[in-house]
């Protein structure tokens, strides 16, 4: 395993991370999921929003829709994509 093959399956992981950050709040509504599903939401919180943040100030917000987790899955997803035909 190379560095670029680590830096591609690290932009996955981090693909699912924003995707489970999504899909959460849906199945376990803020205050029923109990002190842990609070801390493993404020877990993925701190893990996705240095990416989502700067994400969010230049995308635009369609009301009530946030673009912003798609566009880095996206990103995510295409900087994995050319790494591993680096590799």
């Amino acid at each position: 395993m190379n560095i670029f093959d680590l830096i591609a399956r690290l932009a996955t992981l981090l693909s699912f991370v924003i995707i489970a950050r999504i899909i959460l709040p849906m199945v376990f509504p803020p205050g029923r999921g109990g002190a842990s599903m609070a801390r493993l939401m404020d877990i993925l919180y701190r893990i996705t929003e240095p990416i989502l943040g700067p994400i969010r100030k230049v995308v635009y917000r369609g009301g009530p829709f946030d673009f912003s987790p798609m566009v880095a899955i996206l990103f995510l997803t295409l900087i994995a994509a050319v790494l591993r035909s680096a590799s």
